[in-house]
């Protein structure tokens, strides 16, 4: 990703600085008459066109406001970055920089359900006991067991405020003999969902 920001980045700068007809040393020698604190060498304006060495977001700043003196045209922090490019990076960058809110995937869309609030120890302990690739439905049978909570949240919620360890414990073996149940379940479920839509496929 970072390969991806630095060769957009790059290519977009070089562009402007020759559409102002504006040589690699003229905009290094700007970039450090800006009084941002940023000192660039025209071997450093090369490096960073040909897609090496990111520079932070006060260099960016810099360079943009040194191409903006030196062209007499404004230069906002998202044109250093192409709105033709697909790379995902860069358009979050393009977003952050035009101040654009914060985005990415909505809870019920995150990839690894490991990753989702509410995973936890319980969890973890039930996808084990069916192996990698059934973390998801692990998760579904929880949310459909207890009410759109978690097994940990489950837990949590059964052992109460300041529970014990072992009181804790109590509530986690419980929960976990009751998400096994469920997440078979769930397995059984879907795979017999795909096997009526494979027959209904062949039978058009």
């Amino acid at each position: 990703m970072a390969d991806d920001f630095g060769t957009a980045f790059g290519t977009r700068v070089r562009e402007l600085r020759e559409q102002a007809g504006i040589t690699q040393d003229q905009l290094a020698r700007a970039i450090g008459r800006t009084g941002v604190g940023v000192t660039w060498t025209r071997a450093r304006v090369a490096q960073v066109e040909s897609g090496s060495g990111i520079p932070d977001l006060g260099a960016i700043h810099a360079v943009a406001l040194a191409i903006s003196q030196l062209s007499s045209t404004p230069v906002h922090l998202a044109d250093l970055l192409p709105d033709t490019n697909t790379s995902e990076v860069v358009q979050l960058w393009r977003d952050a920089l035009t101040g654009a809110p914060v985005r990415g995937p909505m809870i019920g869309q995150v990839a690894d359900s490991r990753l989702a609030p509410g995973w936890g120890a319980v969890e973890d302990k039930v996808a084990a006991h069916f192996g990698p690739g059934t973390e998801a439905f692990v998760l579904s049978a929880a949310h459909r067991l207890y009410g759109g909570r978690s097994g940990s949240q489950e837990r949590d919620h059964r052992a109460g405020p300041g529970a014990t360890p072992q009181r804790r414990g109590h509530a986690s073996r419980a929960i976990i003999s009751e998400l096994v149940d469920a997440t078979q379940r769930e397995i059984d479920e879907t795979a017999a969902q795909d096997a009526t839509f494979e027959t209904e496929l062949r039978h058009g």
